[in-house]
């Protein structure tokens, strides 16, 4: 097995161990997120820059549309908000899309977090987030396992291995079959259908 394919499978395996598991989505979000963060504040120590979650940042983008969000709040950006690297952008994209009044208070917002669009947006964002961690800091999620959740690991990349060693259908080879049995049937029928025409 080449470094690519241990890769691969130990991406797949933590995809399943954190999202098919009993940790609920949210806390394992949060852990994942904390995760990357560190792994980016190393990556970009030297150069004083800090990406903030990019992840999930890109997700909530994908989810919400990547209209800058100086363009979203442009009062905001006259007041410069947006110039920091480490502005939260999902939280004011989250602002923009899923703010309601709070009652008893005229011109006071907050996020409707009880909401049932919000929830849902949530659970998709928790889900593919985790994904795409998962996918891009494989080792970096590993080093912070604790020796039962390697283990647990161990094992679903064994059941990864089998699962890709498993013998394929060849679509390709069936098709062709499958053609040529269509044929050789219409040849078959056309000569039955000449014969009884030349009987008649």
């Amino acid at each position: 097995m080449n470094q690519e394919q241990e890769k691969r499978q130990l991406q797949e395996a933590l995809k399943v161990y954190f999202l098919d598991g009993d940790h609920g989505l949210e806390p394992v979000y949060e852990r994942l997120c904390a995760i990357e963060k560190n792994a980016i504040e190393e990556a970009y120590l030297e150069e004083d820059f800090y990406p903030y979650f990019a992840a999930r940042t890109a997700v909530c983008k994908e989810l919400l549309g990547n209209t800058p969000i100086y363009e979203l709040f442009p009062e905001e950006d006259f007041r410069g908000t947006f110039e920091d690297d480490r502005c939260d952008d999902m939280a004011w994209r989250e602002r923009y899309y899923f703010t309601k009044p709070v009652p008893g208070m005229p011109g006071t917002w907050e996020v409707d977090r009880q909401g049932a669009l919000y929830q849902a947006y949530r659970q998709i964002l928790y889900q593919k987030t985790i994904m795409r961690i998962c996918e891009k800091y494989p080792q970096e999620l590993l080093r912070e396992l604790s020796q039962d959740e390697r283990n647990r690991l161990e094992e679903l990349m064994r059941k990864v291995e089998e699962k890709e060693q498993e013998p394929q259908p060849d679509f390709a080879s069936f098709q062709k079959e499958k053609v040529s049995g269509n044929f050789e049937t219409t040849t078959e029928k056309s000569a039955v259908r000449s014969k009884e025409e030349s009987e008649v």
